[in-house]
């Protein structure tokens, strides 16, 4: 899947397979995922996120392309991670390494319902991201 072919297809028609949440605070703040449709593997991390009152926490992500090697040996190693977290840590950064960044920011609370996307183009830094884009 071609980030061209990414961006053509709206948020409100993507569906998570599986997710692997690194980081978790008020809700998934770094992690991967397999994407049902459309088919393509993500990393995700936390760019902005504000707090909620009752709920998990609004935040917006920055997105890489990650190839499907490296979902799947994350999903191995997170498998035995109970046991031993150092290859698993080593797996994280593999990862890391081979992902492709994207200019997407998404905004979702929970990483299961996507709430919106844009494309940022080559803005970086932003001291607030809900600001920036409106929300």
């Amino acid at each position: 899947m071609t980030l061209q072919a990414l961006r053509e297809i709206g948020p409100e028609c993507w569906e998570v397979e599986q997710l692997i949440v690194l980081d978790w605070y008020d809700g998934p703040r770094s992690g991967v995922c397999r994407m049902r449709s459309p088919r393509v593997d993500l990393l995700f991390e936390v760019a902005d996120e504000r707090a909620t009152p009752d709920d998990l926490d609004d935040r917006l992500f920055r997105l890489a392309l990650l190839p499907r090697t490296a979902f799947d040996n994350l999903r191995d190693a997170t498998a035995t991670a109970a046991v031993d977290r150092e290859p698993e840590q080593a797996v994280i950064e593999r990862a890391k390494q081979e992902a492709v960044p994207t200019t997407l920011i998404v905004y979702t609370r929970d990483f299961k319902t996507l709430l919106g996307c844009w494309d940022v183009g080559s803005v970086r830094d932003v001291a607030n991201w809900f600001d920036f884009l409106g929300i």
